[in-house]
């Protein structure tokens, strides 16, 4: 009877042992799943941000124009792409897509952006000031995803954060107020680098603590499982001495 108890009861101990691994896994790789596409993504837009930066502090106009005709021009070839996509693809599977709409629409857009060229200019310079000010509520977000593994560095986010706004700010106030498109510039490319810098930084230090944590975690679970190992050793000797 004590024997059957106790093997029972080893039993549960070994599929508690399987189901938190099992837990486990599945969090790592819902972890690992979610700080990569992390990396892929917001490390891409960093560069962006810092490139614009520079290229911002160097000529504002210009970069302004070249942004304005690589966005419409970047338009009218995925327009191209979806109307070519539209006419090879399978009759049967055209009715489940809109892709000949689609390039349509984008192609008259990007006419539209490249005709217009002088005057969306001044938008997408205001846009500058609100993609920093998104850099910097993305913050309060980065702050949130390192206390998730582990790390707590809400000050130094929230500094970080009201200073992307404010640089946001000065960009969007001075189009609306100042109308002085050196300061425009200048104020802007800062931001930009500011904010591709810092999220870099950001980026890169959640990879590194993501790695800690994991092995943390995998350290911690060896241990429980040796643990249990050593515990179930013991039971049957016990088993017999009772008997």
């Amino acid at each position: 009877m004590h024997i059957s108890v106790c093997f029972s009861f080893t039993l549960k101990l070994k599929n508690n042992d399987i189901s938190q691994a099992v837990y486990y896994n599945r969090g790592k790789e819902e972890l690992y799943m979610f700080f990569k596409s992390i990396k892929k993504i917001l490390l891409s837009v960093s560069v962006i941000y810092i490139v614009v930066g520079c290229l911002l502090l160097i000529d504002g106009s210009a970069c302004v124009e070249f942004v304005v005709s690589l966005l419409g021009y970047g338009l009218g070839i995925a327009g191209i792409i979806e109307i070519i996509r539209y006419f090879v693809t399978k009759i049967d599977e055209r009715y489940k897509r809109n892709d000949f709409i689609l390039g349509v629409v984008l192609l008259a857009v990007a006419i539209i952006i490249l005709l217009c060229k002088y005057t969306l200019s001044d938008i997408v310079a205001v846009s500058f000031g609100v993609a920093i000010i998104v850099s910097g509520a993305l913050k309060i977000q980065d702050s949130l995803d390192a206390k998730k593994i582990g790390k707590s560095h809400l000050k130094t986010y929230l500094i970080l954060m009201f200073i992307c706004i404010a640089f946001g700010a000065l960009v969007i106030i001075n189009y609306f107020y100042i109308l002085d498109y050196r300061l425009l510039y200048i104020s802007a490319g800062i931001g930009m680098l500011f904010s591709g810098i810092t999220d870099m930084v950001s980026n890169l230090y959640l990879a590194y603590a993501k790695t800690k944590y994991e092995k943390g975690l995998e350290s911690g679970l060896e241990s429980g499982l040796e643990s249990g190992h050593e515990s179930d050793g013991h039971e049957p000797g016990h088993e017999s001495d009772e008997e």
